[in-house]
């Protein structure tokens, strides 16, 4: 009892609290997280570099083809972009890496959609579709991989009490 006659609030625990949505198991509890991490971060960066360089390439000889990609200086700008911002957060936290393949995923997305319309644009032919459609792929996979050890309150490796 409080001092104003009202019983006490008991902590409630295996519920879906806010801090509790996110708890994370310890690496040794989740088979392959760290390998399956390591290898989302390295893919990331990967696809960094090869977008860097064809963003280069568009601004290099805007209009033209580069690998048989259609590049011009807008689609330049969107891979220049997002080669920097990943390859950025390939340094940083999981959580940071993870946020940033979601949100390349859903531009990607839109990207391939608006590519697919007919006409588009700018001017996109289908290897630039797959391009695209492949860095949505990436970006869904890479963040799903990056969430291996995201736990709901009561599975197997939370523990609900150590937060």
């Amino acid at each position: 009892m409080t001092n104003d006659g009202r019983r006490k609030a008991t902590p409630v625990h295996g519920g879906w609290d806010d801090d509790e949505l996110f708890d994370r198991a310890p690496a040794r509890d989740v088979p392959y997280e760290t390998t399956m991490a390591k290898v989302g971060r390295v893919v990331s960066g990967v696809q960094s570099v090869i977008l860097l360089v064809v963003a280069i390439a568009g601004f290099v000889d805007p209009g033209g083809t580069f690998l048989a990609l259609r590049v011009n200086v807008a689609h330049a700008v969107l891979l220049l972009v997002t080669a920097v911002v990943v390859g950025g957060a390939v340094f940083a936290p999981a959580k940071v890496l993870r946020r940033v393949l979601l949100v390349q995923t859903v531009v990607f997305l839109l990207v391939a959609a608006f590519g697919l319309a007919v006409p588009n644009p700018l001017g996109l032919n289908g290897p630039d579709h797959i391009l695209h459609g492949i860095l949505f792929l990436l970006g869904f996979g890479g963040a799903y991989v990056l969430a291996a050890g995201i736990l709901e309150p009561g599975e197997l490796g939370s523990d609900p009490s150590a937060t």
